[in-house]
Formats: C-alpha cells, structure tokens, sequence
C-alpha cells in the first residue's frame, strides 16, 4: 500500500473528541491491523513500549493514552467487555516510530501522521 492508501486508512478510523474540535484519536483495537499486528496481545506490548516512549519524551502519558472498556459482541452475538486504549496523534507517531526501530514498517512511512 502507498503512502496515499495508508493515509487514507488511518483517516478512515480516527475519531474526533466530541468536546474538543480537531483532536483526533484512534481505538488502539482499530489500529493493530492496519500496522501488521495480527493479534491484539502482540499489539498492547506496543503500546506499552510507546508509553513508556511518550514518558521518556517528556509528555504526560494520561494526555495521549486513556485506558478504557467497551463492549463488543462476540460471534455467538454476547456482549463481552473489553480493554481497548484512545490514543492520540503524538501515540499513533511513536507506535509507528518503534515499528520502524523493529523493521515492520518501511522508511517510506515518516510522512504519514
């Protein structure tokens, strides 16, 4: 996929904070995919490392990681409660900086924000 089509998909499932206009975020369970993680678990671990990224940059982790429940229904149609993370623009940079760090993304992905 191009930068155009990443760009697009990534903009296909942000979000924007009903009661602050042009702050985007992201459900880090709608994320994993599209970044090449095939199972939620393999992802949370990213997330903890962009965490502790975030921390080390010098910004307040609770600014740009909000831990939440949400349900879900499940095949058999019960609704199961689930932990999934809103993150913001700068976490959605840093997930994808570590994902170079570990060679999952090409170079050719620093323009997508």
């Amino acid at each position: 996929m191009d930068i155009r089509g990443l760009t697009q998909r990534f903009d296909s499932i942000s979000r924007e904070l009903p009661d602050q206009k042009n702050v985007n975020f992201w459900f880090a369970r709608d994320l994993h995919d599209p970044l090449g993680y095939s199972e939620w678990r393999n992802f949370e671990s990213v997330i903890q490392k962009a965490i502790t990224s975030c921390v080390n940059s010098g910004y307040d982790c609770n600014d740009h990681f909000v831990k939440v429940n949400k349900m879900v229904v499940l095949g058999s149609g019960v609704q199961r409660e689930i932990e999934d993370f809103i993150q913001t623009r700068r976490v959605h940079s840093e997930e994808k900086a570590l994902d170079k760090q570990a060679g999952k993304l090409p170079r050719s992905t620093d323009c997508v924000d």
